[in-house]
């Protein structure tokens, strides 16, 4: 399993994200709770501009490990190319609650404020976001 995920990470580095793909799949068919797989496999679709499905596999990486800011982040990054802003900023916050000083879910969040017209409240974020 190892060796898929490493492979693919290598791969998605390369920008060569269908076959990154297809050794995250291989990982995640050896071993079914591989959270990072999902994560890496969801970064790699939204690469190529496919969002929903980036989406299931972060919720997949969730349901699996709750915890991790960084699955909330990039699952707000993908709601936000769709335009679900206020389903983004949930899971900014969410990614907050679990990482506080982590300034990539405050810049997100305030991109996702200042499509909303919120720009005060965008403003503040983006502060915070400098902070950290």
């Amino acid at each position: 399993m190892e060796f898929y995920i490493s492979k693919g990470m290598s791969l998605r580095a390369l920008a060569q994200h269908q076959e990154a793909i297809e050794n995250f799949d291989l990982a995640i068919k050896y071993k079914p709770d591989f959270t990072l797989a999902y994560y890496s496999k969801g970064f790699s679709l939204s690469e190529l501009g496919k969002h929903q499905e980036a989406i299931k596999n972060f919720d997949t990486a969730i349901q699996y490990n709750p915890n991790d800011a960084d699955f909330y982040i990039s699952k707000g990054m993908s709601l936000r190319v769709l335009g679900q802003h206020q389903e983004a900023i949930k899971n900014f916050d969410t990614a907050i609650r679990y990482n506080q000083n982590d300034a990539e879910a405050y810049y997100s969040k305030g991109l996702s404020l200042y499509e909303l017209g919120h720009h005060q409240e965008a403003v503040r974020n983006f502060d915070t976001a400098i902070r950290y």
